[in-house]
This record gives C-alpha cells, sequence and structure tokens, in this order.
C-alpha cells in the first residue's frame, strides 16, 4: 500500500467513524434535535414506539444520547410509559411499547429536559385497525390480477410492499384507500434467474397517519404512527 492509498484509507476510517458517531444530548439544543419517532401496531393489541434522535445541523447526523435528565416519555389513554434505550433496533434509540393499538387513540411523545427547552407536545393518533385477507391459488404473473384486500378503508395513506425470492421489491402508495389493491400483469419486475416455479410473495400493507412535531424541535424531523398488517400471494409463470 503506498504512502497515497494509506492516506485515503486514513481519512475515509476517520470519516466512517465520525459518520456512525454519537454525542451527549447535553451538547445539543433542542432546536437542533432531529427526532424521528415511529408508533407501530401489527394487530396484537399494543403499539410499538421508536425514537431516533440525531443532531439536525451536524453534517455528520450524529445519534443522539440521553443524559444530563434528559428523558422520553409517551403519554395514551391517561397512562405514561418512559421510552428506554435498547428497545428498538438500531445504531442507538428509544422505544416502548404501549398497551392499545385502537384507532383513533392520541399519543402524545414528550422530550423533557432539565437544562433546555422541553419539547413536550409531538402528537400523533394511531390509524384505524383492519385485517388483511389471504389470496387464494396460485396466480399467472404474466396473465393473473391478484387481488389484495383488507377489511376496512380509510382516508390515511395506504402502502403495499411486496418482495420475494423471484421478483425485485415492488412498493406504491395508493391515492386512495378502498380495502383492495389490484396488482396487475406486467406491475411486478421478475427476477431474470427465476424459472417460473411456484413463488410466494410476501406483501406488507401499511396504514399511516402523519402527526405534528412539538415546534421546539428540528423541523426535519417526522411523527407517524402505521397500522401494519402482513399476507402473501403464490405466482407461478409459463
Amino acid at each position: 500500500m503506498n504512502t497515497i492509498t494509506k492516506t485515503l484509507f486514513t481519512l475515509l476510517t476517520a470519516t466512517f467513524a465520525t459518520a456512525c458517531g454519537q454525542m451527549s444530548s447535553s451538547e445539543v439544543a433542542t432546536h437542533d434535535i432531529e427526532a424521528s419517532i415511529v408508533l407501530t401496531a401489527d394487530g396484537a393489541g399494543d403499539t410499538q414506539v421508536d425514537v431516533e434522535l440525531r443532531h439536525a445541523r451536524s453534517a455528520w447526523s450524529e445519534f443522539i444520547n440521553l443524559d444530563a435528565g434528559d428523558e422520553l416519555v409517551a403519554q395514551y389513554d391517561g397512562r405514561t410509559r418512559r421510552l428506554n434505550e435498547g428497545e428498538v433496533i438500531s445504531y442507538v434509540g428509544y422505544g416502548g411499547r404501549l398497551a392499545t393499538d385502537l384507532g383513533g387513540t392520541p399519543v402524545r411523545i414528550a422530550l423533557d429536559r432539565p437544562l433546555f427547552e422541553s419539547a413536550p407536545n409531538s402528537r400523533v393518533s394511531l390509524p384505524d385497525r383492519y385485517r388483511a385477507y389471504a389470496t387464494r391459488g396460485v396466480y399467472d404473473v404474466d396473465f393473473d390480477t391478484i387481488p389484495i384486500e383488507w377489511s376496512n378503508g380509510s382516508r390515511d395513506d395506504m402502502t403495499v410492499k411486496i418482495d420475494g425470492e423471484c421478483i425485485w421489491d415492488f412498493e406504491q402508495t395508493l391515492a386512495f384507500d378502498d380495502g383492495v389493491f389490484l396488482l396487475r400483469p406486467g406491475m411486478l419486475d421478475v427476477r431474470s434467474s427465476w424459472m417460473g416455479e411456484p413463488c410466494t410473495l410476501r406483501v406488507t400493507l401499511e396504514r399511516s397517519r402523519f402527526g405534528r412535531l412539538d415546534p421546539a424541535l428540528s423541523s426535519s424531523g417526522h411523527i407517524v404512527a402505521r397500522q401494519v398488517r402482513y399476507t402473501s400471494a403464490v405466482i407461478e409463470a409459463w
């Protein structure tokens, strides 16, 4: 390895190390905190809350660890749930489970800070619950329309995601949620390696509702609640 290559390698290593870094909340003003707040209910009767905090104005967008008495709290149905570090699957984040998934339930996420301005009013309500129906039979990907159905429509965003070993990932947000999505021939991009044998597709339905972040936080963040359901479909080709 020559000197130039060694220098570039050292710089890249330092860059990636910094980019994946963390910093303490005691170093960051509230208006520089970018909060990504996601509430997910999957039909099991409760809701998972996941929160990531990053530095909004840093070139590396470091994750923020809460310290100096800062804490995140979820309030719903007259109950309070402290969000703890390490309860989410991410580099660093905060999470917890709420004992409800009822549509229309208002949830408030508060960032309480004794030394800085607090952000107590990030709010969202859960979208309506629904059931995903199973598809029937095996569909010819070149000729058949596959009806993907669920129990009730809504005014919230509905996104259909489909993946499987025989196709490239598919995703579409519907213009109108009336409880059905018709997957027509030609909409899926099949892999060239697929020989046409029966292939099971995983179908994920996501009904989403965006809420309103506390104005004390950076405006680059978001809060969203989702009702997620799963079904499947089997395709083949001749």
